[in-house]
């Protein structure tokens, strides 16, 4: 491997870095600041123009929050939705009131830690997680059932959830902001209790949340920022006004 190629040494600070470009100089928190004072002395410059377009800017900028807002408020609700997944997972392991957010902390007098025993129930849930949607394309929204049987009436199976919703973002990579919870539920049993958890996905392609209208949609509907994806649906952007050259 050819170092050179693969590390920059930044002139600005003297920073050993990754080199993300072939035409990349500076280490990233350098090329910022170079755009900040190359970006000042323009404004410097071309006093008349800067004055132009920032009143255009915000112009713009309350154009589109006002037409998110709009186009929010007359988007259907999901609330009632019984979603038809494209396919269903379902994971059992045998019930523990370590699962339960009450016992995943403890205080030993000076300091509270995480108990061990809840660490590791997580680390068996994330793990049968991961076989269970191995092979499937798993982005976006997930929901979620889960079914708690407890040997007695002891704790509410709704303190299981936060663990649950844990072992699978581990398992899947999906950020727990995407989890539905579509049924909860629970029964005592008194022998050989089971936590039971089914996950589906109603869609494969991966979704992102406009930041101006609050829809769900499919990253095909958002244009490219940089080297990521943006955070406006392309027809939020088309309500801005142009800046004026």
């Amino acid at each position: 491997m050819n170092t050179q190629l693969d590390t920059l040494a930044c002139p600005d600070c003297g920073l050993t870095v990754p080199r993300r470009t072939s035409r990349q100089r500076y280490c990233k928190p350098c090329s910022a600041a170079r755009d900040r004072i190359r970006k000042s002395r323009w404004a410097r410059e071309h006093p008349q123009s800067a004055a132009a377009t920032a009143p255009a800017r915000s112009r713009r900028q309350q154009r589109s929050r006002l037409k998110g807002l709009e186009t929010s408020l007359s988007t259907p609700s999901r609330r009632g939705l019984n979603p038809a997944l494209l396919w269903e997972a379902e994971i059992v392991i045998p019930f523990s009131y370590f699962a339960s957010k009450n016992h995943v902390w403890t205080y030993s007098g000076s300091h509270v830690y995480s108990r061990r025993e809840s660490a590791d129930y997580r680390k068996v849930l994330a793990e049968k997680v991961r076989q269970a949607v191995a092979g499937r394309a798993v982005a976006g929204r997930l929901w979620l059932d889960i079914f708690v049987q407890k040997p007695n009436h002891r704790g509410d199976a709704v303190n299981v959830v936060d663990l649950v919703c844990d072992a699978v973002e581990d398992a899947t990579g999906v950020d727990d902001r995407w989890f539905s919870v579509r049924r909860l539920d629970w029964e005592v049993k008194k022998s050989d209790p089971l936590l039971y958890v089914v996950i589906g996905q109603e869609t494969s392609e991966e979704q992102r949340i406009c930041a101006l209208c609050g829809r769900e949609l499919p990253t095909t509907m958002f244009g490219p920022h940089g080297k990521s994806v943006g955070r406006e649906c392309r027809n939020c952007r088309r309500t801005r006004d142009p800046i004026p050259g």
